[in-house]
């Protein structure tokens, strides 16, 4: 038994666990950064401060996944490195970011596979109630708009030459959250 032709071979990672630049341009708290605060939450309180650095070393963390042959990589984009707030202000450099990830994948020949939400809830919205508030679709709405629209187009992005056609296709494939108890995983981790 062998894989289809199809079948892409690939790696996955979540935003908080990887990325690290927890406090820089611009980026909000999430629920990640509060938790890993509190007193023994997390073994020896390690927290995702710095991770793995993939925010300032996305291009060699690129050049090995091309290096080993990947051809797909699911990763997350962390919602208060887009809107600090949750809502409101557009954080560029959070944009900016993902938008150089794609680029980077694309020209590597890896697919990207971008998930919207890994549980990185921004810790703002968490203090008026998180998902369970009945505002939070409203909210996540916003935010995909935001991630979507950006990533489809390249709308302000002088550094792009590319025309509509090919912008559109630069992300195939969308995930809106990692799982799907997200409110009831939020409820367990007693962030405050």
């Amino acid at each position: 038994m062998g894989f289809p032709k199809d079948f892409l071979w690939g790696a996955a990672t979540a935003a908080y666990q990887i990325e690290g630049a927890a406090y820089e341009d611009g980026k909000g708290l999430s629920v990640w950064d509060a938790f890993c605060r509190k007193e023994n939450a997390i073994w020896n309180n390690h927290n995702g401060d710095v991770a793995c650095d993939h925010y300032h070393r996305f291009q060699e963390d690129v050049g090995l996944m091309q290096q080993i042959g990947l051809k797909a990589y699911r990763f997350s984009i962390s919602w208060p490195r887009v809107l600090p707030t949750g809502t409101g202000q557009i954080n560029p450099a959070g944009l900016d970011f993902y938008d150089k990830l794609v680029d980077e994948l694309l020209a590597a020949g890896i697919q990207p596979f971008a998930t919207l939400f890994h549980w990185d809830f921004p810790q703002d919205l968490y203090k008026r109630g998180g998902w369970l508030n009945p505002a939070s679709s409203d909210w996540f709405a916003k935010y995909t708009q935001v991630v979507v629209e950006r990533m489809l187009t390249n709308e302000g992005l002088d550094r792009h030459q590319l025309g509509k056609e090919k912008t559109r296709e630069r992300i195939r494939q969308w995930a809106d959250s990692r799982r799907k108890t997200i409110a009831e995983q939020h409820q367990r981790l007693g962030v405050s």
